[in-house]
């Protein structure tokens, strides 16, 4: 009698190779089994020692060194702020560690089209150089990213990568939740790939011709039901009506009777922004794409942010002025072009008028913003 025998468990494989499969099974052992990850983290580090010390003796006897790569993995159940992020450090670390970028596309459990929106298509994709160059995967040991770091990578991380090299061609993948702090400083090539590969083209742009067009973006959604049950770290991720409607009243009085154009950005209904949606400067967009909304955030004169990745993403991708509540757990810059309002402040009407000097003049100041 032929009995069934059940396929071994490849460990290394379902863990690594398979990326998004992979980061959903060590999401599940955190919560479940206590103590599970620490054991994968030193198996990860034992499989690492083992490449590399077979990759020292091969490249002694005079074998070339393999090609290197690194990639991150977006946790396509969070938001795409988050699922950007960790994106993001992989491809701006590439050539400060000298490694080459391997796409793991850009999606969420909302969409999949994030890749062609922002035009990383053409990117080398991870599966490809699965296929074809066959690399061994090494585990990157998460690292907390510091302030003082700024955009660089953690000395930990550079000496782990430094240390594994190998004659077999490598691929770094970088630990889950893996971030850099600053994110803005070299953003210029993620920029230029939305903007000249995108596919957004047949969404619709909201700007109001011969007005200051103001986008503002009230997180709510499920922040809100975390700030109806008090739970989670709802006080740093929900702000108040009136926060944003004092930034309103303040950019009007900077504005000097100027035209504009308030363009809320959030979920629910006109009731839950009452203060707002009797304004007669106000036009709500409500519950729409989350594609639609970041474009038309990134594409207006002036961004007033929440406390919340799916701003911070679109504040990277504007040529406008972008206002933010100060302190957040990122990089904001106190530079031209980023207004900080630290908590418990208001904003001084002059201040934002030196601020909004060029679109005072020229309401289309935004480069990026069709005509």
């Amino acid at each position: 009698m032929k009995t069934f025998k059940e396929k071994p468990f490849r460990f290394r494989s379902l863990t690594l190779a398979e990326p998004y499969r992979g980061r959903k099974i060590r999401d599940q052992l955190r919560g479940r089994v206590p103590g599970a990850i620490k054991l994968l983290d030193i198996y990860f580090r034992n499989e690492a020692d083992r490449i590399a010390n077979t990759g020292k003796r091969k490249l002694d006897s005079g074998l070339p060194e393999g090609r290197r790569f690194i990639a991150g993995i977006p946790l396509i159940t969070a938001g795409i702020g988050h699922a950007h992020t960790e994106w993001y450090t992989a491809f701006q670390w590439a050539p400060q560690l000298d490694l080459e970028f391997a796409n793991i596309p850009l999606k969420t459990i909302t969409s999949d089209r994030w890749c062609r929106f922002f035009g990383h298509d053409d990117l080398p994709k991870y599966n490809d150089i699965l296929k074809e160059h066959k690399p061994l995967i090494v585990r990157v040991p998460f690292e907390d990213t510091k302030p003082s770091l700024g955009s660089d990578v953690p000395r930990k991380i550079k000496d782990f990568v430094e240390s594994i090299r190998s004659h077999r061609n490598l691929l770094f993948l970088l630990g889950d939740g893996q971030s850099a702090f600053d994110m803005i400083t070299h953003f210029a090539k993620s920029k230029e790939l939305f903007e000249n590969k995108g596919d957004w083209c047949s969404l619709p742009i909201h700007r109001q011709a011969g007005r200051i067009n103001i986008a503002v973006h009230i997180r709510r959604g499920e922040v809100a039901r975390m700030a109806a049950e008090k739970a989670g770290n709802w006080q740093e991720r929900y702000v108040q009506e009136d926060w944003f409607v004092k930034i309103m009243d303040s950019i009007v009085d900077a504005c000097q009777g100027k035209q504009l154009v308030f363009h809320i950005y959030s979920e629910g209904n006109p009731i839950n922004f009452p203060m707002i949606a009797a304004r007669k400067d106000v036009e709500l967009h409500l519950d729409l794409s989350e594609q639609e909304t970041i474009l038309n955030m990134v594409r207006a004169d002036v961004l007033i942010m929440s406390p919340s990745g799916f701003s911070y993403l679109a504040a990277m991708l504007s040529s406008g002025i972008k206002i933010v509540r100060y302190p957040w757990w990122g990089y904001i810059p106190d530079t031209d072009g980023w207004i900080r309002v630290h908590k418990g402040q208001s904003l001084s009407p002059n201040v934002l008028r030196v601020s909004l000097g060029e679109i005072l003049e020229n309401p289309f100041i935004n480069p990026t913003a069709p005509l």
